[in-house]
């Protein structure tokens, strides 16, 4: 399990350390760790863990995504480490299990292609009606509880929530490229 956070800005780290006249070793002291592991994130020569990211961001007063670069297109598992919070973290958020919520963040689909060809054992297994399923189901588009239970964790938009979800359906700009390569070379 990933447990760093891929948008962390060590320069955003150490311009909040310097506004706050916290440095290297005091936050280390107040973390309990080595000054030189403080070091290693702000030359970016270490990643940071989720768990770490928010001690850190507790102790300068500032929320975790403060400390990142957000993307221009964030996907679920983007919105996810925003937060700071790790997929088991988020999936009891939600009510649900991390490997459900590991589908929605890698496919943007609700369930498995198994599970997509029965609506009722869908809706049991996500805690939906048997009609908002079906309607996911037909149309692609997915059911408002989801989405609220999505915002009501993450404390953003449902309308950023429905395309992070549009957006994890699709390939990344690498596995579109490499397709595409891939199609010119046969």
């Amino acid at each position: 399990m990933t447990t760093e956070v891929p948008h962390f800005d060590p320069a955003r780290l150490t311009m909040t350390m310097k506004a706050r006249n916290i440095s290297q070793l005091d936050l280390a002291r107040r973390l309990h760790m080595h000054h030189s592991v403080v070091g290693s994130w702000e030359a970016a020569t270490a990643p940071i863990p989720a768990i770490r990211l928010r001690q850190v961001s507790a102790l300068l007063g500032c929320d975790p995504s403060s400390l990142q670069r957000p993307p221009d297109e964030p996907t679920l598992a983007d919105l996810r480490t925003l937060r700071a919070w790790t997929r088991p973290e988020l999936a009891q958020r939600l009510s649900t299990r991390a490997g459900r919520l590991a589908c929605w963040e890698n496919t943007g689909r609700l369930g498995t292609e198994a599970e997509h060809r029965n609506a009722v054992y869908l809706a049991a297994i996500l805690g939906l009606s048997v009609t908002a399923t079906s309607d996911y189901l037909l149309a692609g588009t997915i059911p408002d509880t989801i989405i609220l239970r999505f915002h009501r964790a993450l404390h953003v938009e449902p309308q950023l929530v429905r395309d992070a979800f549009d957006r994890s359906r699709r390939p990344t700009r690498t596995h579109r490229r490499t397709a595409t390569l891939a199609g010119a070379r046969s």
